[in-house]
């Protein structure tokens, strides 16, 4: 079955990225690229980089909350390698749990350090949709008519207000008790070690502070993907507005983020192409911003493969990790 998910999710990418292809005029696409401004790829590659020393500063406060000591290098390392991992294996969580096994080998308490990832993930849609929202209507206050359809502001909201509720749920300890009477009955290993976890993850509820503030920097770093490809745009020599990719650039990442092909390959193509060829971009000008990104996260991926390859210390949990989730 999980192959068979795999192989649709292939097939998936390699329509829609055909699909592009045939809308692509490649000499137009050459000319794009060989004319481009390399100090704003710089700038994109100096971004990235903060981006993934932020998500890891992000999740290490919520591992020192609960009480688990991990270096800034090792979980700038372990997200690092993790996002390879996440970018090349079949399944969208292998990354999470390369995470969450290498972390726990190192310090252990691996309920809490799966409860951290959980509530990383958790409090990073609804922050995606926050941002996504009010991206939205800073396009609209800004130029109503470049905005692609009024509709996105309503699928915005609805957004943020369930995975706002599906968080609050997430963290009630009344759910935590119903789930436990529902499974005491079960005498399991694998279940009593996800209660764990769960009670570690509601435990979050009441450490006041944290989640306030990994959310502001959440937000934040939603800024950040704006801002990269702005600078795309511009080493490409393209003239679109920043508010532009403040409006549009969350609700196609948390597009990208559904489990529809691998690594959002074709999808994060197909989304620049229908939003950007709205404010007049050609559909070689949309794929060209698309494609920077994607060359810069290459690159990005490769210095995370050069520290895949001479961590010694993870080689067993990454052949543990990979032989689940293939």
């Amino acid at each position: 079955m999980a192959t068979r998910r795999y192989l649709i999710r292939v097939l998936i990418s390699v329509f829609l990225v055909t699909a592009v292809l045939l809308g692509t005029d490649l000499r137009a696409l050459g000319r794009l690229l060989v004319s481009i401004d390399y100090r704003y790829v710089l700038c994109i590659v100096a971004i990235s980089l903060v981006d993934r020393v932020l998500m890891a500063y992000k999740w290490r406060l919520l591992l020192e909350a609960a009480g688990v000591g991990l270096s800034l290098w090792f979980s700038v390392k372990a997200y690092l390698i993790a996002g390879l991992l996440g970018a090349v294996l079949p399944t969208s969580v292998g990354g999470d749990i390369f995470r969450a096994y290498y972390s726990a080998r190192v310090v252990g308490q691996a309920d809490k350090v799966i409860a951290s990832i959980a509530i990383e993930r958790a409090v990073g849609v609804v922050a995606s949709a926050a941002f996504a929202l009010f991206g939205l209507m800073a396009l609209a206050a800004s130029d109503f008519s470049s905005l692609p359809s009024a509709r996105l502001l309503g699928i915005a909201a609805v957004a943020l207000a369930l995975s706002a509720i599906a968080l609050r749920i997430s963290l009630d300890r009344r759910v935590l008790a119903f789930v436990e009477r529902r499974l005491d009955r079960f005498q399991h290993r694998l279940l009593g070690k996800l209660l764990q976890s769960h009670r570690a993850y509601v435990d979050y509820n009441e450490r006041s502070g944290v989640l306030p503030a990994f959310f502001l920097l959440s937000l934040f770093e939603q800024s950040l993907f704006s801002f990269m490809n702005y600078y795309a745009a511009r080493a490409l020599h393209l003239d679109v507005s920043l508010i532009y990719f403040i409006g549009i650039i969350p609700l196609c990442h948390i597009i990208m983020r559904l489990p529809i092909s691998i690594n959002a390959i074709g999808v994060h193509e197909g989304l620049y192409v229908f939003f950007f060829s709205q404010l007049g971009l050609s559909v070689t000008e949309a794929f060209s911003i698309a494609l920077v990104i994607r060359i810069v996260w290459l690159w990005v991926h490769l210095a995370s493969a050069a520290i895949y390859l001479t961590d010694g210390a993870g080689r067993a949990v990454r052949m543990r990790v990979a032989e689940k989730c293939l």
